[in-house]
């Protein structure tokens, strides 16, 4: 069901030569999160947005109730979760604007970093440049170091084995950089994923066999290899409180993550090494994850754990590695 809340001057195509953007968020039971990432767009209006879309995944915590009674929105409320990739796609296929910007519920943007995007974007300069983001604070102002390189299977496996921990470069998360200054990199995280529309139509979106995790990297790294560059922007930054509806729901967290890692695997390092990595995951990653929830007495988490693993391995049995790869 489409409930349409734009006045009807604002719809259609945009007739000023002034470059635009629109905002698409996906929302799922994030509560409060959501009203307040809204009226942080709407605090302090901004000439360059066009448009916002929220595309609510069958929240049954009653989230986007309010919307119903909100100015300048258009709300899709689809009747089941069809994930964050598939969600977004909708979103975005109602945009005219110039560049989106796809923005988790669990943020706090201002209108001068909306500028800061735009202005990125469509500096003449930054022809090349197709993704944008913005630097990242918690709650208590701390930056977060999210951007990162492409991962290749030694950081896949180092991850889920753990080594990570001790030896954070083999990782594929750029932890080691302050994220204070500005520079081109390989991905900057969904949360705040600004793109040019018409270049994100030309990679088909979001890979949508990603229902949740690595479908923002899975498009940078589609971005790269059509020859465009993704810049980190430093100057200017929102706020991110992480987390969202996942946090509250731990077994579809890792079981999701997990699936995503085996499907990114499969489409851009290939099946032998995708099932290497499931193998890794079973025989390693499941039984350190058990014993570390023994250790810390949590039976709690052991079964989650248990349960997560337990739907990888059916989904794998059930449906294996896809071929039909963007």
């Amino acid at each position: 069901m489409e409930v349409s809340l734009l006045p009807t001057e604002q719809k259609g195509k945009i007739v000023s030569n002034q470059p635009k953007i629109s905002i698409v968020i996906v929302n799922y039971n994030t509560g409060k999160l959501l009203e307040n990432c809204l009226e942080s767009i709407h605090r302090s209006p901004c000439h360059v947005l066009d448009k916002v879309v929220v595309i609510d995944n069958d929240s049954k915590d009653g989230s986007a109730d309010f919307l119903k009674q909100q100015d300048k929105i258009i709300l899709i409320s689809n009747q089941e979760n069809l994930g964050f990739g598939k969600a977004c796609n909708q979103g975005a296929a109602l945009i005219s604007a110039d560049y989106v910007l796809f923005l988790n519920p669990d943020t706090i943007i201002s209108s001068d970093a909306m500028l800061a995007l735009v202005g990125r974007l469509s500096a003449a300069d930054n022809k090349k440049i197709a993704v944008c983001g913005l630097k990242q604070v918690d709650q208590n102002n701390n930056v977060s170091r999210h951007c990162c390189d492409f991962p290749n299977l030694t950081n896949f496996l180092s991850r889920s084995v753990g080594i990570t921990s001790i030896f954070p470069r083999l990782g594929h998360v750029l932890g080691n950089w302050d994220h204070l200054n500005s520079r081109e990199v390989n991905h900057v995280i969904g949360s705040c994923y600004a793109i040019r529309r018409d270049v994100f139509e030309g990679l088909n979106g979001f890979d949508e066999r990603f229902f949740l995790y690595y479908e923002d990297l899975d498009l940078s790294k589609r971005v790269a290899m059509a020859g465009w560059s993704i810049h980190y922007h430093a100057d200017h930054h929102l706020q991110h409180f992480c987390g969202g509806s996942s946090k509250k729901v731990p077994v579809v967290r890792l079981f999701r993550s997990l699936q995503s890692k085996i499907i990114y695997a499969d489409k851009h390092l290939g099946a032998t090494q995708a099932y290497l990595l499931l193998t890794v995951n079973v025989l390693f990653e499941l039984p350190i994850r058990c014993l570390l929830c023994i250790l810390s007495l949590s039976p709690s988490n052991l079964k989650s754990t248990i349960f997560a693993f337990t739907l990888l391995l059916n989904w794998f049995i059930r449906v294996g590695l896809a071929r039909d790869k963007n």
